[in-house]
């Protein structure tokens, strides 16, 4: 092969990789990546699964239904109007009966006043673990009153409920408060009230008959104002 240029023959060494048609050289293919190890999802517990004492109560209420008796609570959403559970499976699905309508609901839109009246319904012997049962979600609906009553009865258990819901171990004592003796204008005692507060005498004008006496003594705090004391008026015929 060769060109002219200038009256001049150029030649050119022969190369067959540059001529039409010539094979191509051999490409070296990448070496293939390792495949990567599959990697082992983490085994989570299930959402939905109850523990503790919610599922005590979902147990107790499988075994009442299972016995016959439907559970009958106050439904927060008809506005606290009484309904029955008639069937609830393992995934959480209540089959509720109110107002003559079969209603389906889910375990998780149970209001805690919901859980409250099904476990008072549920915890009817007087065994501690149903007081412990249903002091338990009177706690989590915030009616620490009644749930004391029921803790009370619950013997060892109440700690494990007190703990379960967030609450002190024993109730906190009320501080002492110092008392004072208060003494009538002649000098006479007539008895002692805590300090801080003040004494009036007699009934006020709303109270009964019986207490309307010179001798009857209430007690009240200095920063409280109270509408009912004054002077009462005594109309006769």
């Amino acid at each position: 092969m060769g060109e002219w240029t200038r009256n001049t023959y150029h030649t050119f060494p022969y190369d067959p990789a540059t001529e039409k048609g010539a094979a191509a050289k051999p490409v070296a293919k990448p070496a293939a990546k390792p495949a990567a190890k599959p990697v082992a999802k983490p085994v989570t517990a299930n959402p939905v699964a109850p523990t503790g004492w919610v599922a005590k109560l979902q147990a107790r209420i499988r075994e009442e239904i299972k016995a016959g008796r439907k559970p009958s609570f106050a439904f927060s959403t008809l506005m606290g109007k009484k309904a029955k559970i008639l069937a609830f499976d393992e995934k959480g699905e209540l089959t509720i009966l109110a107002q003559g309508a079969q209603l389906p609901w889910k375990w998780s839109r149970l209001k805690p006043s919901d859980l409250k009246h099904l476990a008072l319904a549920v915890a009817n012997t007087d065994k501690p673990e149903d007081h412990a049962l249903a002091a338990y979600f009177l706690l989590k609906a915030g009616d620490s009153t009644k749930a004391a009553v029921r803790l009370a009865k619950a013997g060892p258990l109440a700690k494990e409920v007190r703990a379960a819901a967030g609450q002190p171990s024993a109730p906190a004592r009320p501080r002492s408060t110092p008392r004072t003796t208060t003494k009538s204008t002649s000098g006479q005692n007539i008895g002692s009230v805590a300090a801080g507060k003040k004494v009036v005498r007699g009934g006020s004008w709303r109270e009964r008959p019986k207490l309307c006496r010179s001798s009857y003594r209430l007690p009240y705090p200095n920063w409280q104002k109270v509408y009912n004391v004054g002077f009462r008026v005594i109309i006769e015929d």
